[in-house]
């Protein structure tokens, strides 16, 4: 079986949930009571069969707090396959700053393809997955569906997916990472591929000529 590696930065507020999410999946390590804040970035792995591929998935948890993120992850987030956002359903705020998790990602594959023109194009057609996080809370719920849908809506020329989980149910997390997140990469990676090893087209310039002064010569 052919392996294969992908690259997936989880991004969200604090206190949203993305720790204890990727904990229940990758280590089916169930909620823990005591609230542990990530200082930095924390790097998890899982193998999966996808496709006929054993992918490794390798799982970045960006730290919510500013005061964390003090740090430039620039290169952190170079080479990224997915982009996961996660927001806190009985927490408007965090829903609310999802425009600015999603613009410091963007700037960051955007100029690390700007030379190829790759940027824009890379960034439309990356994998991502909006998390709603802790469904099980309904009568704390403050943030609507039709609320997150008009911003999925908002964002049409991205390639974004929403699903609501519970780090409270496992199932509710396994199923979109392993049924949508996982394929959606591994196709990705494979046109991307394909995209890269076309030749580059050499840039046309118009130039005027130097004898009668007329434009829209081509050299």
């Amino acid at each position: 079986m052919e392996r294969s590696i992908c690259k997936i930065i989880v991004m969200g507020e604090e206190k949203v949930g993305k720790t204890s999410l990727l904990n229940l999946y990758v280590k089916n390590q169930t909620l823990s009571k005591m609230y542990k804040q990530t200082v930095g970035a924390e790097f998890l792995s899982s193998v999966k069969s996808v496709s006929g591929l054993k992918l490794t998935a390798q799982l970045w948890d960006i730290a919510g707090r500013q005061t964390f993120r003090q740090i430039t992850f620039t290169n952190l987030y170079k080479g990224a396959d997915a982009l996961v956002l996660v927001f806190d359903l009985t927490d408007l705020k965090s829903f609310e700053n999802l425009d600015g998790w999603l613009e410091e990602f963007k700037l960051s594959v955007c100029t690390q393809y700007i030379k190829n023109d790759l940027g824009d194009s890379r960034f439309v057609r990356l994998p991502m997955m909006l998390i709603g996080n802790k469904c099980d809370l309904v009568d704390k719920r403050v943030v609507t569906r039709e609320a997150v849908e008009q911003w999925c809506q908002s964002k049409s020329k991205l390639s974004i997916e929403y699903f609501e989980m519970s780090a409270m149910f496992r199932e509710t997390v396994t199923g979109p990472f392993d049924s949508y997140l996982l394929p959606a990469i591994v196709e990705y990676q494979n046109r991307h591929h394909q995209l890269e090893e076309l030749p580059q087209s050499p840039r046309l310039r118009s130039i005027p000529s130097a004898k009668d002064n007329k434009k829209g010569q081509i050299y």
